[in-house]
């Protein structure tokens, strides 16, 4: 009898450790369940956004260039309030630029004037001021340094709110899908069928450049520009690579500025043209001489990558095409 109740005792115990074991583990989860759920829910990562672009028609000149020029909606919130603005998405601007008059219109404090690049060919002076707040998609950022000044002078852009430069995207692999008219950030690159990686170099403000090919033995280095809507080249290094032609071809004086310096223009077609593994006959290069603003850059532009759907991989400094 002794022996069974010392037997009912254990059996007890052992019970109701368990019991209080499993109480315990419950109620550590119970307690934690918040925290795990909150890091799942916030395990979304930026590949997963995917930003509409818009391409309002406006007519510059001789030529509807927002055609080749990707846009997108954005909402910024300044001293007064918040609106919903039109921003073109420039990789050959250094710096995220938004308009004088909106910039009043947000009620931003203007810092002291600077020297700015705005693509390849052109400079401008400008004032710089922080936006309290912009939301791109799910996007969003807090003071946001800008630069501010009247965009209508680059008559090649035209009216419109601001620019995105490659100091907004530069953290991120930014992807360009002109075919489906949007954006996306960091999307995995795997599974492609055609894909060239094509290496690049900054110029030490993060725009990226690519050494390019042409006719096989001329090697140029081009900066990479969604907002320029040709691929272009400068009179005295074509003079090198068209010289069988230079003499006549026939230039016509432009009414629209080439990244922001008026021109005479005119079109030379390659025999070959490479960058990385990537490699087509027939490219059109815009060769434009007496340019205002004087640069040695090419420019590999939206006649180009309008052909592929592109990511910048500012991190890793690369150039990604896939069809």
């Amino acid at each position: 009898m002794e022996k069974l109740s010392r037997l009912l005792i254990t059996c007890f115990q052992r019970s109701t450790v368990q019991w209080l074991n499993s109480c315990a583990l419950l109620c550590a989860f119970t307690l934690f369940l918040p925290v795990l759920v909150y890091a799942q829910s916030d395990s979304t990562t930026i590949s997963s956004i995917r930003i509409p672009m818009h391409n309002p028609s406006r007519q510059l000149g001789p030529l509807n260039l927002f055609e080749s020029q990707p846009g997108v909606r954005v909402h910024v919130g300044g001293n007064n309030h918040k609106e919903t603005f039109f921003f073109l998405v420039d990789t050959g601007c250094t710096s995220t630029m938004i308009n004088t008059n909106s910039a009043k219109s947000l009620g931003l404090t203007l810092g002291k004037e600077s020297y700015i690049g705005l693509g390849a060919y052109s400079q401008f002076f400008s004032h710089r001021a922080t936006l309290p707040w912009l939301k791109l998609g799910p996007l969003e950022r807090q003071n946001v340094p800008v630069q501010v000044m009247d965009l209508s002078k680059a008559d090649i852009i035209g009216d419109i709110d601001g620019i995105l430069g490659v100091n907004f995207w530069q953290n991120y692999a930014l992807t360009i899908d002109f075919e489906k008219n949007e954006l996306q950030l960091n999307e995995d690159q795997k599974g492609k069928k055609h894909v060239w990686i094509i290496p690049a170099t900054n110029d030490g403000q993060g725009r990226l450049y690519v050494g390019g090919i042409v006719n096989g033995v001329h090697h140029v280095r081009m900066l990479v520009d969604t907002c320029s809507p040709n691929t272009t080249m400068p009179y005295e290094l074509a003079t090198e690579i068209f010289a069988d032609q230079i003499e006549k071809k026939k230039f016509h004086n432009s009414e629209w500025d080439i990244n922001g310096g008026k021109a005479q223009a005119a079109n030379f077609h390659t025999l070959s043209f490479q960058i990385g593994d990537y490699a087509c006959t027939g490219l059109t290069i815009n060769v434009t001489k007496n340019n205002e603003q004087g640069s040695n850059d090419c420019i590999l532009g939206g006649d180009f990558l309008r052909n592929f759907r592109v990511t910048f991989d500012f991190p890793h400094q690369r150039l990604i095409l896939e069809k």
